[in-house]
């Protein structure tokens, strides 16, 4: 007895609603009886060949994308080889020979969603020899639901995502079109794999979007692959997989938001939508025609912004850094893939003021750490020390404090404070800068009657001592000025 026609499915790996059924078998006597114009799916049939025939034509309907399936074993007591061509009506896809005794090797046959109808079994053999036949025509359960999926975008196939799926294709079904929601900002993954087999199996696809394809996928048989695509936020509506080739496949879709900054969607891709974002750690990602993620975070008065940008290993190419405030880029980084870089900027605002990050790139994740304080120029909390003698900040002849000053693009070029000495005598002076932040520092200072009474330069990492005489009650003014960047302590004793 042969086997059912879904249990041969299974064995070629077939992947089809199960409506297959075994019944008991049957004969159809040519001699007393009248041969049936159609097969009963799925159940097993022996047919003798008329005394006075040669060929017989037996018929059954199978449904729209379904799988046509064809067991035939030949008696024993068979004369010679016995035919069985098999297709639509007026067609023949194949041609099954089996010889006395023997069953001849499985047949399938994948239709597609505007296939279907009548099929025919044309039988040839010796008059009085029998044959018996099993058939069967499943339908196909492309993407966990009976039916084949759409051979193109007008007519895709909806999918449940984060499920294991299957798919089938061979045959007149060359193409499967799944459609796949987008919310904007998406993040969409696709895992396909291709059970080992005879070696004739392979699958390639893509996800189409706007007619576009923007990723794309190929599977050998018995092997996995996975793709992922980063959709902008304006990215909305639909993207497609397609998949073609031949064979059996499981896949695996997965749709998730961005989540840049830490919250859900994608960070905007120009000033005018960029992303809230406290100071702290901060992550995003790009790729596709996401290109660019703008952020924004409210500044302290005259700030003091430290940020350390990483880019991952596996980002494609170089990752951009702009800091942006008043709508000019005051400082860049670029990156390459896992690479990281910690920079600190001065800057001189008004409390409110905001600091925009613009991060670019073709692809892949980044993290940031930012923190902005306020400058700490004179210790007294107030912000920077102005670039004029007459707005020098009052500072006490026995004053121990740090500030920063930033010439980079004449942001705060200098820093001026006054002083008046408390006793006449020697004063000290001590000047340091720091290692990692700092730039050759000049400091001159004056007295009331603009007469240089110091004039000496720390380089970056170092310090110095000035010893100044001073008058009692005399008015001093110190500058402090560098060609670049450079955090410093000032200490007078």
């Amino acid at each position: 007895m042969l086997v059912a026609a879904g249990l041969l499915l299974a064995a070629c790996g077939g992947s089809v609603e199960d409506t297959a059924t075994t019944l008991p078998p049957t004969t159809v006597a040519p001699a007393a009886a009248p041969v049936p114009d159609e097969l009963a799916l799925g159940a097993e049939v022996t047919f003798r060949m008329p005394d006075d025939a040669t060929s017989q034509r037996l018929t059954f309907e199978v449904p729209p994308g379904g799988v046509v399936t064809l067991a035939v074993e030949g008696a024993a007591t068979n004369a010679a080889v016995a035919s069985v061509a098999v297709g639509p009506t007026g067609q023949t896809v194949s041609r099954v020979d089996v010889d006395p005794g023997e069953t001849a090797a499985p047949f399938r046959y994948v239709t597609s969603t505007d296939g279907g109808g009548t099929w025919a079994l044309d039988i040839q053999s010796r008059s009085g020899d029998s044959v018996t036949l099993l058939v069967d025509a499943p339908v196909q359960a492309d993407g966990g639901s009976p039916g084949d999926a759409g051979p193109n975008a007008a007519d895709p196939k909806p999918i449940d995502t984060a499920t294991e799926l299957t798919g089938l294709l061979g045959d007149a079904d060359n193409e499967d079109w799944y459609v796949i929601p987008l919310a904007g900002g998406d993040i969409v993954a696709v895992t396909v794999a291709v059970p080992p087999g005879d070696g004739t199996a392979s699958v390639f696809g893509d996800l189409v979007y706007n007619g576009n394809q923007v990723a794309s996928f190929s599977v050998n048989e018995g092997g996995e692959e996975s793709m992922r695509q980063i959709f902008a936020g304006d990215q909305t509506g639909e993207t497609y997989l397609r998949v073609s080739g031949i064979g059996d496949y499981s896949f695996t879709v997965e749709v998730g938001p961005q989540t840049d900054g830490g919250s859900e969607g994608d960070a905007g891709g120009d000033l005018a939508d960029a992303k809230d974002v406290g100071f702290g750690d901060v992550s995003g990602i790009l790729g596709g025609d996401d290109a660019q993620d703008y952020y924004v975070a409210n500044l302290p008065k005259d700030a003091v912004i430290v940020g350390t940008f990483t880019s991952s290993p596996e980002a494609l190419g170089e990752l951009r850094i702009e800091l942006i405030h008043n709508g000019a880029k005051f400082t860049t980084a670029s990156l390459n893939p896992g690479q990281s870089e910690e920079m600190t900027f001065a800057q001189v605002n008004g409390e409110g003021d905001q600091l925009y990050i613009r991060v670019a790139s073709q692809g892949g994740e980044y993290t940031m750490t930012l923190e902005a304080s306020t400058q700490p120029d004179g210790g007294d909390g107030t912000g920077d020390a102005q670039d004029e003698p007459g707005l020098a900040k009052q500072i006490a002849p026995d004053a121990t404090f740090d500030g920063i000053i930033n010439n980079t693009g004449s942001i705060d070029p200098r820093d001026f404070y006054t002083f008046t000495a408390a006793a006449t005598g020697v004063l000290t002076l001590d000047v340091s800068v720091d290692a990692r932040v700092g730039a050759d520092t000049r400091i001159q200072v004056r007295d009331d009657a603009n007469v240089k009474v110091a004039d000496f330069s720390v380089g970056q990492g170092g310090s110095s001592t000035a010893s100044i005489d001073v008058t009692e009650g005399t008015v001093y003014v110190m500058e402090l000025t560098t060609p670049g960047q450079a955090r410093y302590t000032v200490a007078l004793r």
